[in-house]
């Protein structure tokens, strides 16, 4: 069996384990908002920040993360306090 590791090197033993932490466009906050939100609650780079801002704003939306579900959670309710929309899947 292949293991994969989550962004925080949590181990993931199956397919059902990876879930995608996923950022939405939408006009309640403005993309420098989003940037500085990434930073804060996902504790990445401003360049990895950047680009995963960006990618939402021209798609529509991005992956932030891969993880399980539990620790995406914590992630989702920080950006929900801060009115920023996101999705598990």
């Amino acid at each position: 069996m292949d293991i994969q590791r989550g962004s925080n090197g949590e181990k993931l033993t199956n397919s059902a384990d990876v879930k995608e932490l996923i950022l939405w466009d939408d006009d309640t906050s403005n993309i420098e908002f989003k940037i500085k939100s990434l930073v804060d609650v996902c504790k990445i780079s401003e360049k990895d920040s950047i680009n995963i801002a960006l990618d939402s704003l021209l798609d529509g939306s991005a992956k932030i993360t891969t993880g399980k579900y539990d620790s995406l959670i914590q992630m989702q309710k920080a950006f929900q306090k801060k009115l920023i929309t996101t999705t598990i899947e």
